[in-house]
């Protein structure tokens, strides 16, 4: 006989945008081991696209996220994918109903807070973590394989330039450009965007020992950065290099690429592929088109793993966001802090 499935997760989710239509609901969709059975968003329209497809019931629509502590809501999990500077409040009422939770990145803009909310979360006896879902994309796990492999020898220097005529917009109906909003936001393009980069160059490259140089700009009147150019620095001697840019008016093709001794590995997100360059062989070209967001795979295991306590939680997410708060003081928003 084969052995009996656990029972699923039941899972409340705060916030119902964009990342959580087109990234998580085909997750929830797909996996009996999940299981959603409450919603909360303050837009009705967002709660009722993503609670018909999941058939939640009215009574488990909910406006507030403290309206989760409801006798009916049987979650025991709450997935957070609010704007960002609405993690803090998502995330204590969450706890304060007794979920655990994960949450999308960043747990919140800054190191201090996020660290009280580990610890208030530890005090409560819940568990915290955060989505790093970049690392189970099938384009960069190809690059990860591919490097650890050997046949490129050391990783030297890690390349990113994105240049977008601003950020992915939401599916908010008012709040449709929150991303350059500071009071929903937290930050601009280096949080949303460079803090991706941040986890998979420690992934690539090994840890950060400290920020080169970073400069920050601001062009179009938003109250966020538009503009982050970041230099780091890393233990065993490789750097990495992020340019990014929300300012430009049209669209530039992205580089992803790590030049290592022998040669180099490049993601093209547009064309789903990852290709390899090594030294006197013949090129690779390796298909990236199964999970190109990676949450059929990081979706799932935080959910497990905020649920049975397994894994390496809430640590990965707090050091990104002290790597971010040393690359906003290295830019001059605030007096430098080593890395730790």
């Amino acid at each position: 006989m084969s052995p009996t499935p656990p029972p699923p997760v039941d899972v409340a989710l705060i916030g119902c945008g964009r990342i959580v239509e087109t990234g998580h609901l085909p997750v929830y969709l797909a996996d009996p081991g999940i299981r959603v059975v409450a919603v909360c968003d303050p837009s009705k329209r967002r709660r009722d696209v993503l609670a018909d497809r999941l058939g939640v019931p009215d009574r488990r629509r909910f406006v507030e996220p403290t309206e989760l502590g409801a006798p009916e809501v049987t979650a025991t999990v709450a997935v957070v994918a609010s704007p960002t500077a609405t993690h803090r409040t998502a995330i204590e009422a969450a706890l304060a109903a007794g979920l655990h939770v994960v949450s999308e990145k960043p747990v919140t803009p800054d190191s201090a807070t996020a660290r009280e909310l580990v610890d208030h979360a530890a005090s409560l006896g819940r568990r915290i973590t955060v989505l790093h879902n970049y690392l189970t994309t099938t384009g960069w796990r190809a690059v990860y394989d591919t490097v650890t492999s050997g046949i490129l020898g050391t990783a030297r220097v890690f390349r990113i330039r994105l240049a977008d005529p601003g950020p992915l917009p939401g599916f908010h109906p008012t709040h449709g450009d929150w991303r350059t909003d500071r009071a929903l936001a937290g930050g601009g393009c280096l949080l949303d965007q460079g803090y991706h980069y941040i986890y998979l160059s420690e992934a690539l490259l090994g840890p950060i020992s400290r920020v080169a140089g970073a400069k920050l700009g601001n062009t179009t009147g938003w109250t966020v950065e538009d503009r982050a150019d970041v230099v780091l620095e890393h233990v065993g001697g490789g750097c990495t290099e992020l340019s990014l840019d929300w300012s430009v008016s049209d669209r530039e093709p992205p580089l992803h690429e790590l030049t290592c001794e022998r040669g180099t590995v490049e993601l093209d997100e547009d064309a789903e592929t990852v290709t390899v360059r090594v030294a006197d062989e013949p090129t690779t070209v390796v298909d990236a088109s199964f999970d190109p967001d990676g949450y059929r795979l990081a979706l799932p295991a935080a959910i497990r793993a905020v649920s049975d306590g397994t894994g390496d939680l809430w640590r990965p997410g707090l050091r990104v966001v002290r790597i971010l708060d040393d690359c906003y003081r290295a830019a001059g928003w605030g007096d430098p802090a080593p890395i730790s």
